[in-house]
């Protein structure tokens, strides 16, 4: 698919009303080319919902840390293609020893999402600071780095831990992100209610 036409896709999105269905229509090209693998059903609508819920969260707080929001939706939509596409090849290339080792296909994914993740987003051509923010979101937990989009999908991706995943979820850590980011809980509560910008 091409980036162009990804872009257009989040440009549509974020201008359509929350409660439109249209988020999830026209992202749904996407979501065929890349969160579809045969037998991992379960796994790739996990991934894909995770895609979803980062970039309404980054979309919603990238106003608050002054960045694109189209951009920011994209690196949060992202952010974890490569483990969506390792699905892919796993799935095509399976066999009956590997299904049985969940051990091994956790390492296969440890040592490749990333590799994965960082070639699509160059065959893709995704616009620099949208590549840069998928690729090193979770290095801005370090108070050292001030890249505000990398801040932007690190909060998002915390939002979608809360809302997916809450029992991996420590206690109050987004609010604390989020003052150290300078979010205003405003703009933190608006980030959690978009969850379902996206479909």
């Amino acid at each position: 698919m091409p980036m162009t036409d990804l872009l257009a896709m989040l440009e549509v999105t974020a201008t359509a009303a929350p409660s439109s269905a249209s988020g999830l229509t026209s992202l749904q090209p996407l979501r065929d080319a890349v969160f579809t693998a045969a037998g991992c059903d379960r796994a790739m609508q996990l991934l894909w919902s995770e895609a979803l819920v980062t970039a309404a969260a980054a979309r919603q707080l990238a106003c608050a840390l002054q960045v694109p929001a189209g951009a920011a939706a994209l690196a949060g939509l992202l952010h974890r293609i490569g483990a969506a596409r390792l699905l892919v090849i796993i799935a095509q290339t399976e066999t009956p020893a590997l299904r049985a080792h969940a051990a091994l296909r956790r390492q296969l994914a440890a040592a490749h999402e990333l590799a994965l993740r960082d070639a699509l987003l160059v065959a893709w051509a995704v616009p620099a600071a949208s590549a840069h923010a998928a690729r090193n979101w979770s290095a801005a937990s370090s108070a050292a780095v001030a890249n505000k989009m990398c801040q932007v999908v690190y909060l998002a991706q915390l939002l979608k831990t809360e809302f997916l995943y809450p029992q991996f979820c420590v206690p109050q850590m987004a609010n604390r992100v989020a003052r150290q980011f300078g979010v205003t809980s405003a703009s933190l509560r608006a980030a959690r209610n978009a969850k379902s910008d996206f479909g």
